[in-house]
């Protein structure tokens, strides 16, 4: 009571305040409330998702789970632009094997990967000529972007079936070499599904961002972006 009412005083800057239960933000008074901010908890702990490839920490108030760069579960994992890596299961890391771009020039499947009659890795025989490393896949997530999982009758396919084998969806590793090189007419695009396209770069067609390679900015709409 002050002079005859009850005035209510706010607490002190950064006193603590009711816990809004998350471990990802502080709880404390600002201008005469209670505040919850997130940045004093950024970089902190908090619940694991159970992935032993993420982290689990506080940022912006919110509990994350970035991917462990060079970490995997399964060769899919360790797929980005520009190259095909594998992942080794004894110690969930990524690996760079020898020959180990997609769609390398190949004439067996021992140019490939990590080789042998053992390995996951194949040598696809698009043509008589046209012929790209590749690996094993159980699924299309397995696969780079802009390929699919084929048994090889020409359909994708069922999830876990055997000999199934990542391939170009544009049916050739020499458009999926080409792709991103410079041109100025379409001749200049070697690849058979190829086409000069925006910016003077070799492309193809697409729908979605699935249709296109790993290197390419995702689908335009009409063409993959370079």
């Amino acid at each position: 009571c002050r002079g005859g009412v009850c005035v209510h005083s706010a607490h002190r800057e950064g006193e603590m305040c009711p816990d809004d239960g998350n471990v990802c933000t502080a709880d404390v008074c600002a201008s005469g409330a209670c505040t919850h901010p997130g940045s004093p908890h950024d970089g902190d702990a908090c619940a694991s998702d159970g992935d032993s490839c993420t982290t689990d920490t506080c940022g912006a108030g919110a509990c994350t789970h970035p991917w462990i760069p060079g970490c995997c579960h399964r060769d899919g994992d360790c797929i980005w632009a520009g190259h095909i890596w594998e992942c080794d299961l004894s110690t969930s890391i990524c690996y760079d094997p020898p020959m180990g771009g997609f769609c390398a020039s190949c004439s067996d499947r021992e140019d490939c990967g990590d080789g042998g009659s053992g390995s996951d890795d194949w040598c696809v025989h698009y043509t008589y000529t046209d012929r790209g490393c590749s690996t094993d896949c159980a699924d299309d997530i397995d696969c780079p972007r802009g390929t699919y999982c084929d048994d090889g009758s020409g359909t994708p396919c069922t999830p876990g079936g055997s000999d199934c084998i990542c391939v170009v969806k544009t049916g050739s590793c020499s458009t999926w070499n080409e792709f991103g090189t410079t041109c100025s007419l379409d001749i200049h695009c070697d690849g058979p599904d190829n086409f000069c396209g925006g910016g003077g770069r070799c492309t193809w067609s697409c729908t979605t961002d699935e249709d296109c390679p790993p290197s390419s900015t995702g689908c335009s709409g009409v063409y993959c972006g370079v």
